[in-house]
Protein backbone atom coordinates (compact mmCIF):
# COMPACT_ATOMS: atom_id res chain seq x y z
CA UNK A 1 0.00 0.00 0.00
CA UNK A 2 1.75 3.42 -0.51
CA UNK A 3 2.03 5.83 1.41
CA UNK A 4 -0.86 8.63 0.05
CA UNK A 5 -3.74 5.26 0.20
CA UNK A 6 -2.56 4.81 3.60
CA UNK A 7 -2.76 8.85 4.78
CA UNK A 8 -6.34 9.03 2.82
CA UNK A 9 -7.06 5.80 5.04
CA UNK A 10 -6.41 7.00 8.35
CA UNK A 11 -7.37 10.41 7.98
CA UNK A 12 -10.69 9.90 6.68
CA UNK A 13 -11.15 6.98 9.95
CA UNK A 14 -10.37 9.90 12.14
CA UNK A 15 -12.68 11.96 10.21
CA UNK A 16 -15.94 9.16 10.23
CA UNK A 17 -15.32 8.50 14.00
CA UNK A 18 -15.94 4.22 13.16
CA UNK A 19 -16.86 1.83 15.31
CA UNK A 20 -14.18 -0.19 17.07
CA UNK A 21 -11.35 -1.33 14.80
CA UNK A 22 -11.70 -4.86 13.24
CA UNK A 23 -9.20 -7.69 14.40
CA UNK A 24 -6.92 -8.86 11.96
CA UNK A 25 -8.76 -12.47 12.38
CA UNK A 26 -11.58 -10.83 10.95
CA UNK A 27 -9.81 -9.90 7.70
CA UNK A 28 -8.79 -13.69 7.52
CA UNK A 29 -12.00 -14.99 8.20
CA UNK A 30 -13.36 -12.63 5.28
CA UNK A 31 -10.24 -13.49 2.90
CA UNK A 32 -11.03 -17.36 3.38
CA UNK A 33 -14.46 -16.79 1.39
CA UNK A 34 -13.89 -14.33 -0.80
CA UNK A 35 -10.00 -15.08 -1.52
CA UNK A 36 -7.16 -12.28 -0.44
CA UNK A 37 -8.02 -8.67 -0.07
CA UNK A 38 -5.38 -5.39 -1.15
CA UNK A 39 -3.76 -4.06 1.38
CA UNK A 40 -4.95 -1.23 1.84
CA UNK A 41 -8.61 -2.61 1.38
CA UNK A 42 -8.17 -4.65 4.55
CA UNK A 43 -6.10 -1.74 6.30
CA UNK A 44 -9.40 0.30 5.46
CA UNK A 45 -11.86 -2.00 6.90
CA UNK A 46 -9.20 -2.55 9.91
CA UNK A 47 -8.79 1.16 10.61
CA UNK A 48 -12.24 2.30 10.36
CA UNK A 49 -14.10 -0.42 12.09
CA UNK A 50 -17.03 -3.41 10.30
CA UNK A 51 -18.64 -0.45 7.83
CA UNK A 52 -21.70 1.23 9.01
CA UNK A 53 -19.04 4.38 9.48
CA UNK A 54 -19.32 7.77 8.32
CA UNK A 55 -22.16 10.66 7.20
CA UNK A 56 -25.37 9.79 5.15
CA UNK A 57 -24.52 6.75 2.93
CA UNK A 58 -21.79 4.01 4.69
CA UNK A 59 -19.38 1.56 3.88
CA UNK A 60 -20.74 -2.05 3.57
CA UNK A 61 -19.96 -4.16 6.88
CA UNK A 62 -17.41 -6.42 6.08
CA UNK A 63 -18.66 -9.70 7.54
CA UNK A 64 -22.21 -10.88 7.78
CA UNK A 65 -24.21 -13.64 7.71
CA UNK A 66 -24.07 -14.96 3.86
CA UNK A 67 -27.49 -17.03 4.30
CA UNK A 68 -29.06 -13.66 5.99
CA UNK A 69 -27.06 -11.82 3.01
CA UNK A 70 -28.86 -14.09 0.68
CA UNK A 71 -32.30 -13.31 2.15
CA UNK A 72 -32.14 -9.73 2.18
CA UNK A 73 -30.06 -8.83 -1.30
CA UNK A 74 -27.82 -7.25 -2.26
CA UNK A 75 -28.60 -3.90 -0.51
CA UNK A 76 -28.90 -5.08 2.77
CA UNK A 77 -25.68 -7.70 2.17
CA UNK A 78 -22.13 -7.23 3.64
CA UNK A 79 -18.97 -7.67 1.51
CA UNK A 80 -18.60 -10.85 1.92
CA UNK A 81 -22.23 -11.63 1.85
CA UNK A 82 -22.82 -9.83 -1.76
CA UNK A 83 -19.59 -11.38 -2.80
CA UNK A 84 -20.19 -15.02 -2.46
CA UNK A 85 -24.38 -14.00 -4.31
CA UNK A 86 -22.90 -12.54 -7.33
CA UNK A 87 -20.46 -15.73 -7.56
CA UNK A 88 -23.61 -17.81 -6.61
CA UNK A 89 -25.45 -16.42 -9.55
CA UNK A 90 -23.26 -16.24 -12.37
CA UNK A 91 -24.63 -14.38 -15.78
CA UNK A 92 -22.82 -15.74 -18.34
CA UNK A 93 -24.90 -12.43 -20.46
CA UNK A 94 -24.08 -10.06 -17.53
CA UNK A 95 -20.69 -11.10 -15.83
CA UNK A 96 -19.61 -9.31 -12.67
CA UNK A 97 -15.61 -8.35 -13.30
CA UNK A 98 -13.52 -10.19 -11.65
CA UNK A 99 -11.93 -8.41 -8.43
CA UNK A 100 -14.61 -5.97 -8.25
CA UNK A 101 -15.92 -5.91 -4.59
CA UNK A 102 -18.67 -3.93 -3.71
CA UNK A 103 -17.86 -1.44 -0.83
CA UNK A 104 -20.98 1.20 -0.61
CA UNK A 105 -24.30 0.87 -1.67
CA UNK A 106 -26.81 3.95 -2.50
CA UNK A 107 -30.21 1.89 -2.73
CA UNK A 108 -32.07 1.45 -6.20
CA UNK A 109 -29.49 -1.42 -6.80
CA UNK A 110 -26.50 1.47 -7.70
CA UNK A 111 -22.90 0.88 -6.02
CA UNK A 112 -19.68 1.88 -5.57
CA UNK A 113 -16.86 -0.75 -5.92
CA UNK A 114 -13.28 -1.47 -5.61
CA UNK A 115 -11.10 -2.78 -8.89
CA UNK A 116 -8.75 -4.68 -6.48
CA UNK A 117 -7.16 -5.89 -10.04
CA UNK A 118 -6.30 -2.08 -10.34
CA UNK A 119 -3.19 -1.21 -8.32
CA UNK A 120 -4.80 2.04 -7.22
CA UNK A 121 -7.56 0.37 -6.19
CA UNK A 122 -9.92 2.72 -8.39
CA UNK A 123 -13.61 2.85 -7.55
CA UNK A 124 -16.07 2.00 -10.19
CA UNK A 125 -19.80 2.98 -10.36
CA UNK A 126 -22.16 0.03 -11.28
CA UNK A 127 -25.67 1.69 -12.46
CA UNK A 128 -27.97 -1.73 -13.18
CA UNK A 129 -30.10 1.28 -14.55
CA UNK A 130 -27.71 1.03 -17.76
CA UNK A 131 -28.11 -2.52 -18.25
CA UNK A 132 -29.13 -3.08 -22.01
CA UNK A 133 -28.73 1.04 -23.57
CA UNK A 134 -28.67 0.22 -26.82
CA UNK A 135 -25.22 -0.36 -28.26
CA UNK A 136 -25.92 2.62 -30.69
CA UNK A 137 -25.99 4.95 -27.09
CA UNK A 138 -21.92 7.29 -27.43
CA UNK A 139 -20.38 5.03 -24.84
CA UNK A 140 -19.31 7.22 -21.70
CA UNK A 141 -15.54 8.27 -21.87
CA UNK A 142 -15.51 6.88 -18.15
CA UNK A 143 -16.52 3.87 -19.39
CA UNK A 144 -14.83 1.03 -16.93
CA UNK A 145 -14.39 -2.31 -19.24
CA UNK A 146 -14.68 -3.15 -22.75
CA UNK A 147 -17.44 -4.98 -23.69
CA UNK A 148 -15.58 -8.30 -23.78
CA UNK A 149 -15.38 -7.95 -19.85
CA UNK A 150 -18.56 -7.45 -18.59
CA UNK A 151 -20.88 -8.19 -22.28
CA UNK A 152 -22.79 -6.26 -24.12
CA UNK A 153 -25.98 -5.55 -21.99
CA UNK A 154 -23.42 -3.56 -19.04
CA UNK A 155 -21.33 -1.61 -21.33
CA UNK A 156 -22.71 1.11 -19.93
CA UNK A 157 -23.40 0.23 -16.60
CA UNK A 158 -19.41 0.40 -15.21
CA UNK A 159 -18.47 3.61 -14.88
CA UNK A 160 -15.02 4.96 -13.12
CA UNK A 161 -15.60 7.17 -10.16
CA UNK A 162 -12.76 7.89 -8.78
CA UNK A 163 -9.15 7.32 -9.73
CA UNK A 164 -8.26 5.46 -6.81
CA UNK A 165 -9.56 4.75 -3.05
CA UNK A 166 -7.26 7.54 -1.83
CA UNK A 167 -8.49 10.42 -4.08
CA UNK A 168 -12.40 8.87 -3.41
CA UNK A 169 -12.12 8.90 0.69
CA UNK A 170 -10.40 12.41 0.08
CA UNK A 171 -13.06 13.61 -1.35
CA UNK A 172 -15.86 12.42 0.86
CA UNK A 173 -14.09 13.74 3.79
CA UNK A 174 -13.47 16.84 2.37
CA UNK A 175 -17.07 17.74 2.37
CA UNK A 176 -18.37 16.92 -1.34
CA UNK A 177 -22.25 16.04 -0.85
CA UNK A 178 -23.31 12.70 -1.15
CA UNK A 179 -25.10 13.93 -4.41
CA UNK A 180 -22.20 15.27 -6.02
CA UNK A 181 -20.71 12.27 -5.62
CA UNK A 182 -23.28 10.20 -6.86
CA UNK A 183 -23.53 12.37 -10.23
CA UNK A 184 -19.83 11.21 -10.10
CA UNK A 185 -20.57 7.75 -11.13
CA UNK A 186 -23.54 9.09 -13.70
CA UNK A 187 -23.26 7.38 -17.06
CA UNK A 188 -24.25 8.49 -20.62
CA UNK A 189 -23.26 12.68 -20.54
CA UNK A 190 -23.26 13.29 -16.81
CA UNK A 191 -22.02 16.91 -16.54
CA UNK A 192 -19.43 15.89 -13.75
CA UNK A 193 -15.68 15.06 -15.17
CA UNK A 194 -15.67 12.11 -11.78
CA UNK A 195 -13.15 12.36 -9.57
CA UNK A 196 -8.62 12.10 -11.11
Amino acid sequence: MDEATRVAIDCYAAYAAPGPALFPEAIERAEKLIGSMPDALAHFYQACGNGEFGPCFRPLILEGDPQESRECGFEEASVVGATLIERSLPDEEAPWPSGLIRILNWGCGIESCVDTKDSRLRIVRFDPNYIGVPDGATLDPRAAYPMDVVGTKQTHAFVVEAGSLASWLDTWREGLSMLAMQQMGTPLGGRSEGLR
